[in-house]
């Protein structure tokens, strides 16, 4: 896949500059599902793309998209930032919590969705941070896991498209979050961002 277009922003100490990289999630998500299915075109991505309907449901699976790799990215953050928080570990969550769902609410609801839709996903991302007490941080590679199975369900079908490829979708999804990993833990002032996270809390 050719995404990686990743936040170009310097030191992230304060809860706008984090919640700006969490927000990388709308690129990230255009791009993991156009280069899918550019990638299971082959040749035929050309004509592919010039399909409206094929366009119409590539719309709704960005969108659609966007959720499960904010939240991915959301429990990124939570790992690195964890062993910094000591005694305010939930204090920092639930400040979390609130800067995620501020950064979702900067988006309407998307023309390709309906209300119900977005106001549900906006509920799964926060359950999705609810559960990250119950076990230890994991590793940017492992966080995929997860996730890959609901990114490939939403990939829009077509004939011109090849069969599903998990594997490469897997793959692909956790060298991106490997790299944002390394990015983020070369970007970020761990102690001054949990002390702005415990302010929103």
């Amino acid at each position: 896949m050719g995404f990686f277009g990743l936040w170009r922003g310097h030191s992230i100490r304060e809860s706008e500059a984090l919640g700006d990289f969490l927000d990388q999630a709308i690129a990230l998500g255009r791009e993991v599902v156009e280069d899918y299915a550019r990638g299971r075109a082959g040749t035929d991505a050309d004509a592919l793309f010039a399909d409206a309907a094929f366009l119409s449901a590539l719309e709704r699976a960005r969108w659609e998209a966007y959720p499960l790799l904010l939240a991915m990215l959301a429990e990124l953050v939570e790992g690195v930032l964890r062993p910094q928080a000591a005694d305010e570990q939930m204090g920092m969550l639930y400040g979390l919590e609130a800067l995620v769902l501020a950064v979702f609410d900067r988006h309407p609801v998307p023309p390709a969705l309906t209300a119900q839709a977005w106001i549900a996903a906006r509920g799964d991302v926060l359950r999705s941070l609810a559960d990250l007490p119950l076990h230890p941080p994991k590793p940017a590679a492992d966080i995929v896991e997860s996730y890959a199975p609901s990114i490939l369900a939403l990939m829009p079908v077509h004939d011109l498209l090849r069969g599903e490829d998990f594997a490469a979708l897997r793959n692909d999804l956790r060298a991106m979050l490997m790299r944002l990993h390394d990015q983020f833990v070369r970007l970020a002032r761990p102690a001054a961002l949990v002390a702005a996270l415990l302010r929103r809390r």
